[in-house]
């Protein structure tokens, strides 16, 4: 197997990239993202640090695209880590899937029982971290993995490759599929679901790839004409970063750091300190009363749980995949 990293952070490169922004990108009114999926945090300060002229920010792979990242407390621990980058006048992206991973609420969430509000609590994790929210399509309605049945289905040359390797070398096929599947970039390329007509309202004619099954529930229709819509949650959340001062400028004080389950921070500007709790689990989860919160007055200004009491006072538990942020009034 050819070594990636031969190819990547060579020598030169940071010159090239300079020389390019000076004399291509400076002169324009245009903001450039790198895909550096062989970059580390300790490397990507010299790639956006704004004294450098290089890049505006860089898309990294240690969550989005990290099969190894499997605990609440890894996805802690990478957030600060990358985090701590924009102390030194860098910036960030922001996104849990793309066009090469599988859908964020398979991946990260629960597709299924919690497929609606844990849709919502990995976008509220998305919009109200430090950096720039990328919303892939589908997000926004919380479409999830295809499970096909047969690997003829699949077009990833990837997931057909392994497929045929491990079929070749003994294994059932049925469980080949069945392991290779949830990773499969597939995932994130079948047709948009519109609605619950014929191949979802995506063509008329025949797609490039099946429809995911599922779309007669998943579906934008669907979606929009629900009062649980998880299109409406973004728009929500959209609105809150351009109205949020601490949002965009705050800084981040992480609590409850080693806690298993639980993601809580305060974001804190000169103008504004907001709280976002986040329950990233399929359990009820009881939380002591935060030391940090104490003295203040916080009024809830977003929520994903509706029937929930909307203040602080007296809540001890948060229900599965709940997510709440709240402003300080004084």
């Amino acid at each position: 197997m050819v070594d990636r990293f031969i190819c990547a952070n060579v020598p030169g490169i940071h010159e090239l990239l300079h020389t390019i922004n000076e004399n291509v990108w400076s002169q324009y009114d245009c903001t450039t993202v790198g895909e550096m999926g062989n970059t580390t945090s300790a490397e990507a300060g010299d790639y956006i640090a704004q004294g450098n002229k290089e890049v505006d920010m860089i898309f990294h792979f240690e969550i989005g695209k990290n099969p190894n990242l499997v605990t609440v407390l890894d996805y802690k621990q990478t957030q600060k880590r990358w985090i701590d980058l924009m102390q030194n006048n860098s910036w960030l992206t922001q996104y849990l899937s793309n066009h090469d991973t599988p859908r964020q609420v398979s991946r990260f969430g629960n597709d299924r029982e919690y497929r609606v509000p844990s849709a919502k609590m990995l976008a509220t994790l998305t919009h109200t971290m430090p950096g720039t929210p990328f919303v892939y399509q589908g997000e926004e309605i919380g479409m999830a993995n295809v499970e096909f049945d047969s690997i003829e289905d699949y077009n990833e040359k990837y997931l057909v490759g392994k497929y045929w390797t491990m079929v070749e070398a003994g294994e059932d096929p049925k469980q080949a599929l069945a392991q290779l599947r949830p990773g499969s970039r597939d995932n994130a390329r079948t047709p948009y679901q519109w609605d619950d007509s014929t191949n979802a309202g995506f063509t008329t004619g025949k797609p490039w790839m099946k429809v995911n099954p599922r779309y007669t529930e998943i579906n934008y229709a669907a979606d929009r004409a629900s009062s649980d819509s998880i299109f409406a949650y973004y728009q929500k959340l959209i609105q809150m970063r351009k109205t949020c001062p601490a949002i965009l400028d705050g800084f981040v004080e992480f609590l409850l750091e080693d806690h298993p389950q639980m993601v809580v921070y305060l974001r804190k500007c000169a103008r504004q300190t907001l709280l976002v709790i986040a329950n990233f689990s399929n359990d009820p989860v009881k939380v002591q009363h935060l030391k940090e919160l104490e003295g203040h007055t916080w009024k809830r200004i977003l929520t994903n749980r509706d029937e929930t009491t909307p203040s602080l006072e007296g809540r001890e538990e948060w229900l599965p995949w709940e997510a709440e942020v709240y402003q300080m009034e004084k």
